[in-house]
């Protein structure tokens, strides 16, 4: 076997390895893009359309489910513990920090 042989067998390996990691990047992209549709709830049956348009140019809400999920938004109180800490240590920087500020005067 010469030196052609060779660079000839590295080259075909090349190209069937793009080729073939190519095609998996291709099959994933289609996949993410079949999760995203999915996760938006585009082709999901249990969908309801919450507006319905006439062709008359009229409209009407389905409000009820609308005033159903706010309620129970309204009802559920959550209470974040990294939000409430954050907070406190953001007031405590800025009360350290002007204070600082203010002794220098």
């Amino acid at each position: 076997m010469n030196g052609c042989d060779y660079m000839f067998r590295f080259l075909l390996k090349t190209f069937l390895l793009v080729v073939v990691l190519l095609f998996g990047v291709i099959i994933g992209i289609q996949e993410a893009n079949h999760g995203v549709y999915k996760m938006k709830g585009y082709h999901d049956p249990r969908f309801e359309n919450q507006l319905n348009v006439s062709l008359d140019n009229q409209y009407s809400y389905n409000n009820q489910d609308l005033e159903e999920k706010r309620q129970t938004l309204e009802e559920i109180q959550t209470y974040n513990l990294f939000s409430d800490v954050g907070k406190k240590i953001a007031g405590l920087f800025t009360n350290i920090t002007s204070q600082f500020f203010n002794n220098d005067t």
